[in-house]
């Protein structure tokens, strides 16, 4: 491992970490599901203890594609169906994602 790489270190992480510095408001509705799907991915990171650099979000199109502008990652803004393709290239480019 680089001397400089934070790539598998233990960290206590915050679900905040994972809110971009400028945040963009949300264009969702109000209720909507997305927000919940937002809230348990930055939970989960968090638990997993995963920093930001170890992330890669795939997203469609529509309201759900938004995800990734919410989320302090890596990010790809797909078209429709593609996203898991692209998800599965990009493991297999770089294993060290998550």
């Amino acid at each position: 491992m680089s001397a400089f790489s934070a790539i598998g270190e233990d960290a206590e992480r915050d679900r905040n970490e994972y809110t971009p510095g400028l945040e963009p408001q949300p264009t969702w509705c109000p209720g909507c599901g997305d927000f919940g799907v937002l809230k348990a991915l930055k939970g989960a990171a968090a638990e997993l203890g995963l920093s930001p650099e170890e992330m890669l979000v795939c997203t469609g199109i529509g309201c759900s594609g938004k995800l990734n502008s919410y989320f302090e990652s890596y990010g790809f803004h797909t078209i429709h169906g593609r996203s898991l393709p692209i998800a599965r290239a990009a493991k297999l480019a770089n294993p060290g994602l998550t």
